[in-house]
C-alpha cells in the first residue's frame, strides 16, 4: 500500500487495477526464474536474459573537446547488451612519443567521465611513436556474474595486460 501510494503520488492519478497480491506476483516471477535456470520444459517459450545495466568503457581525450582538457567516455559495451557479451575497440596514441597509455576503466551514460564512476585504471606501456602511430587494441569481456575483465594488448610489442574488476574490487595482471 505505501507504494501504491507513492506511485499515485508521483503519477498524479490513480494507479493501474492489481488483479494479484504483489507477493503472488514476486513468487510467480520467482518459479519462472527457476525453471529457466532448471530448463524445464513447461517454461521453455519464456525467455529472460541478463543484461549490462550501465554502459562500460574508458576514458579517452577527444579532439572536439581539447580546450577544457575535460576527458570523454568511449563506450565499448553498451547498456541493455545481453550477457555474456564481449567487444573489442582499437585506439591510438594522443601525443607524440608517448611511453605509457593510462587505461581508466569507466561506466556509466555520461558525455564526461568525471560524471560516471571509474572501476579502475591500469598503465600500459607503449613503444615512443609519433602520435597516432602505436596501437592499443582494449577488450572487455563482462559475464552475467558481474565479473569485468579487461584486456589491452599492443600488438607491436606482442603483449597484453589485464584487469578483472568484480564490483568495485580490482586485480590487475
Amino acid at each position: 500500500p505505501v507504494v501504491q501510494q507513492y506511485v499515485r503520488y508521483l503519477l498524479g492519478d490513480e494507479i493501474p487495477l492489481l488483479q494479484e497480491e504483489p507477493d503472488t506476483i514476486v513468487a510467480c516471477g520467482v518459479g519462472v526464474y527457476a525453471g529457466i535456470k532448471e530448463r524445464k520444459a513447461e517454461i521453455k517459450d519464456i525467455v529472460l536474459t541478463d543484461v549490462c545495466p550501465f554502459t562500460l568503457g574508458i576514458a579517452v581525450r577527444s579532439e572536439t573537446n581539447k580546450l577544457n582538457g575535460d576527458l570523454v567516455m568511449s563506450g565499448i559495451i553498451p547498456r541493455n547488451a545481453p550477457l555474456p557479451v564481449a567487444k573489442k575497440q582499437h585506439y591510438y596514441t594522443t601525443t607524440d612519443f608517448q611511453n605509457t597509455i593510462r587505461l581508466q576503466v569507466y561506466q556509466g551514460e555520461n558525455y564526461y567521465v568525471k560524471d560516471n564512476l571509474k572501476m579502475g585504471e591500469m598503465a600500459i606501456p607503449v613503444t615512443p611513436k609519433p602520435k597516432g602511430e602505436e596501437r592499443v587494441t582494449v577488450t572487455f569481456s563482462y559475464d552475467i556474474n558481474g565479473m569485468l575483465l579487461v584486456t589491452a594488448e599492443v600488438p607491436s610489442q606482442r603483449k597484453q595486460h589485464r584487469m578483472v574488476i568484480v564490483g568495485r574490487d580490482e586485480s590487475t595482471e
